[in-house]
């Protein structure tokens, strides 16, 4: 498994894709060569933030 780093930007971006379904997020992570559960984390924790 590898350890990629991704910058706040790209997460950032990839949050908003996900918020506004512009495609699904198995497509997204496809796209990102991000795993889904990542995705899914992201935006949980970007979540989690805003409380």
């Amino acid at each position: 498994m590898s350890n990629i780093r991704y910058t706040q930007e790209f997460k950032e971006e990839a949050i908003r894709l996900i918020r506004n379904r512009a495609e699904s997020v198995i497509s997204l992570s496809k796209r990102l060569c991000a795993t889904t559960n990542t995705l899914y984390r992201w935006d949980k924790e970007s979540k989690i933030e805003l409380i």
